[in-house]
Order: C-alpha cells, then sequence, then structure tokens
C-alpha cells in the first residue's frame, strides 16, 4: 500500500489502523514503511481515511507474497481459498479427509501487531520435516516450499513478511514427544509468537495425543475450537 500525497492532510487517523506499525507522519503526511507493511489492505479497507489517500500499488514476485498471507480478500493461488489454511482449519465442513488415529500438527505463526518472515516459517518448518512431519498439500504455504521433503523456503520470499502464515503437518504417533520437544526449543530462534495446535480424533470419548502432549513438557489447552472438519463423517466417506 502507498500514499496519495496530495489527497494526505497527515490528520494521523490511519496510523492506529495498521497492525505492522507501518504508518508513521512525517512533515504532515502519513508515511508507509514498505519493509514493515504486510500488504494487508487494513489502512485502505477500514475507511478511516477521510480523503480516500491508500492506493493499492500494483504488486509483483514475491512482494505479492505478502497480500497472500495477510489480506482476506486475496486467493491463494494453490488452494483457490482465500485464508491461511486448509478447509479443515478453517470451516466446520466434515471431510472425512482426517482419519482416526491420525496426528496432526499446526504452528499458527503471526499476529496482528507482530507479524512473522518466511525466514522465521522456513525455521519451524525444517523442525517440523525432521520429526518425519509431512506437509500438508492443501495448505496455502506448500507452495512457497522449494523442497517441502527439507522444509525449505523458495529464496525469493525467505525476507518477505506476512501477518500469519499456518504450516499443517501430518505426523506419526512415535514423532509427536520428540518433535514438541525441539518445537519448544526453536521458539528461542525466531523473532515471533506461534500457536502449535495438536490434532486428532477422539477415540472412545479420550483425546489420546493429550497423554503424549504432557510427557514432551506441554500442557493441552482444549478451547473448544471446532472448525477442524473433524466431526462425524457423511455416510458416504
Amino acid at each position: 500500500m502507498v500514499i496519495n500525497e496530495e489527497r494526505c492532510v497527515g490528520c494521523g487517523l490511519c496510523v492506529n489502523y495498521c497492525p505492522a506499525h507501518a504508518i508513521s507522519i512525517h512533515e504532515k503526511k502519513a508515511v508507509i514503511d514498505l519493509d514493515l507493511c504486510f500488504e494487508c489492505g487494513n489502512c485502505k479497507y477500514a475507511n478511516v481515511c477521510k480523503k480516500d489517500a491508500f492506493v493499492q500499488q500494483t504488486m509483483t514476485w514475491p512482494r505479492v507474497i505478502r497480500s497472500i498471507f495477510s489480506n482476506v480478500r486475496i486467493i491463494s493461488p494453490n488452494t483457490n481459498l482465500s485464508g491461511r489454511g486448509t478447509e479443515e482449519m478453517k470451516t466446520n465442513d466434515v471431510t472425512g479427509r482426517f482419519k482416526p488415529g491420525a496426528i496432526g500438527i499446526a504452528c499458527e505463526m503471526g499476529r496482528p501487531g507482530t507479524g512473522t518472515t518466511f525466514k522465521d516459517v522456513e525455521t519451524i518448518a525444517k523442525v517440523v520435516v525432521g520429526h518425519g512431519g509431512k506437509l500438508e498439500e492443501k495448505n496455502p504455504t506448500f507452495f512457497v516450499f522449494d523442497d517441502p521433503s527439507k522444509g525449505t523456503i523458495k529464496k525469493e520470499f525467505l525476507n518477505e513478511r506476512a501477518l500469519s502464515v499456518i504450516i499443517e503437518a501430518l505426523v506419526e504417533k512415535e514423532n509427536l514427544i520428540p518433535l514438541l520437544e525441539n518445537l519448544k526449543e526453536a521458539q528461542n530462534m525466531i523473532d515471533t509468537v506461534f500457536s502449535l495446535d495438536v490434532i486428532s480424533v477422539m477415540e472412545d470419548e479420550k483425546i489420546f495425543t493429550n497423554d503424549l502432549i504432557e510427557k514432551a513438557g506441554l500442557k493441552a489447552r482444549p478451547n473448544g475450537k471446532t472448525c477442524l472438519g473433524l466431526g462425524r463423517p457423511r455416510k458416504e466417506f
């Protein structure tokens, strides 16, 4: 996003609407730090600017990657959906694709006011695949990887930023504990925050992964989130 200086009157109303803290006022004009900007569009679509001074510039690769993971209006090129995760992560659709006994993890990196770089995403992805995690092909992040089996991201994206990125993967049961232990260490290697989701289908009214989480030195915090597509599958599945 850029500012039309002829329209801007420097009122400053937009400053607090930027989740990247990229907008400041200099010489009575709003200025956007393009290095910090997530390209989320919040400044423009919040309709706070009385003069309509925000202009969406034409973005090319690799910068456009910022808007894909920051602007909910943008469609991912590999999923044809908006948003950061798979259908199972974002909706209550019961797809039946996630089978009993399977363990999924999701690392939700960045938040408004913090964001994340794709370099940090790569750091976490390497830990995941280093413990046998298979990255989800239907996740919007899949196309940014140079080699999904190694967790390496294409070089042109490493210095780009986004509001929030989710890594999803399937993990074998025997690998879950060491993976969680190493993710605890990896958090000290990145400059952002992340939430760690462990996903499984209940068996005999019990979440079998909770014992594994506790053995890894973590505490499961069921938050009632149901938009995982893990309900009772329809008969055709």
